[in-house]
Order: structure tokens, then sequence, then C-alpha cells
């Protein structure tokens, strides 16, 4: 009979500078540390190093870079870094947000809050639909967002970006993905909101290590529910894709 036990803790580090009355950079990050045992045997593991580096440039630029160091599961020497989010934040008027760069694809609740952040997560993984490649996690554009506005709270996010067949430098279709996200926080801790997503990829193109045979236009609708309060937490949301 086969068991299964898995522990994780978190290891913080933070560094501060201010480099100038401009100018205040803070570094910090995380590691995630396992413990598991499976057919008969307990080992430890070494997971994602997240490292967050945020700068605020002035009272209306600001910056966010988060990269993440990972050890190969087949190689105890080897490992990869990934760029994870580089974004550069302009205000432009109350909590109305010009944004440039790589972005968590605020698609539903999870994607845009947590992602990688793994210390941050409710649960121990993520949800089984992360594994299906229907999210898109990242996109490389421009947007607008808001926040807290009015007595709703109410929430918008707006990106247009590279779709699902390029890469960080380079669109490798002619189409732009877009996304549209709003949400209202009516009550304290409540939040309900709903998204849009929009790509069209081209055939031939080589999305999570698959070729597509032909062009698909993709639309993902998604829904959440959530309230995280003292004593209780709950989340729900959903997404249909439709082709």
């Amino acid at each position: 009979m086969k068991s299964y036990c898995y522990l994780t803790c978190f290891l913080f580090f933070t560094f501060f500078f201010k480099i100038s009355t401009a100018q205040i950079t803070q570094i910090k990050g995380f590691v995630d540390v396992s413990s598991s045992y499976q057919n008969n045997k307990v080992s430890f593991g070494f997971g994602e190093q997240d490292l967050f580096i945020t700068s605020v440039l002035s009272d209306k630029i600001s910056f966010l870079g988060e990269s993440v160091f990972k050890f190969s599961p087949t190689s105890s020497t080897s490992f990869g870094v990934s760029i994870e989010r580089v974004i550069i934040n302009y205000n432009v008027k109350g909590n109305n947000n010009l944004i440039l760069g790589k972005v968590h694809t605020p698609v539903n609740y999870w994607n845009d809050s947590y992602h990688h952040g793994r210390v941050f997560f409710p649960t121990i993984e993520r949800p089984l639909l992360f594994s299906a490649n229907i999210i898109p996690l990242h996109t490389v554009g421009v947007g607008m967002q808001g926040f807290d506005l009015g007595n709703l709270k109410f929430g918008y996010d707006f990106f247009v970006g590279n779709g699902l067949e390029s890469m960080e430098i380079l669109d490798n279709g002619k189409n732009k993905s877009i996304t549209a996200a709003i949400h209202i926080k009516p009550a304290d801790k409540l939040r309900i909101g709903m998204s849009w997503y929009h790509d069209a990829i081209s055939k031939g193109a080589n999305v999570h290590d698959k070729i597509i045979a032909s062009k698909v236009s993709q639309n993902l609708f998604s829904a959440s529910v959530s309230r995280f309060g003292k004593k209780m937490e709950f989340l729900a949301e959903g997404t249909t894709c439709i082709n």
C-alpha cells in the first residue's frame, strides 16, 4: 500500500535600500523546502526560489521584477532561471495606472494573485485547471489597471499583448491577445469578478510544446467569487473555453 505525505516550509529574506530621496528599492524573496513520504521512504526537496525587486522611482513611476530559480528534477547541480514579471507602472491619476511589461494575465483571481508566489497560496498546490495548459499565465504588452474605485470598490484590467504562440521579445503572430477583466468588492473581504481573454493562434504554432494543426480563435470566459475572512476562507472560480 502506498502512502504519501507532503510538508512544505518557506524561508524569507529581505533587503532594503534607499538609493536616493527619489528612489527606494527593496529586494524580497522566499524558497520552499519540502518533505515527503512515499513508497516507504522519506525524501527532502528544494523547490522554487522566488526573488522580488521593487523600486519606487518617483511619485508616479514604480518598478517590479520577479525571477524564479528552480533546480532540475533530474540533476542535483543544474537549475533554470525564468523571469516571471517585469512591470513598469505609471500612475495616471488616483488608482488608475498605465502598465508596461510582462504580467500575470489577469484572467482569474488565482493567476493574478498567486501564480509563482507559493508562499501566498491558500493551498499547497495550484488548482488542477493550471495543469490543462488552458490558462495563459503571462502576457507581454501594455494595459490599464484600476482598483478601489467608488463605493463598490470597482476594479478593472485591460491588457493588449503578445499571444500564446509568442516569446517575450517577439510576437510570432499577427494578432494581439486581449484581456479584459472587472471586479467589485461590495462587502468587507468579498470580491466578485469576471474576465474575457481572446487570442488567435496560427496554424503550425508551438504552444506548450504542441504544434497547432489549424488556426484557433480562443476565447476564455472566467468568473470568480472569493472571501478571505479571519475564520473562513472561500474561493470559487471557473473558466470556459470557446474556440
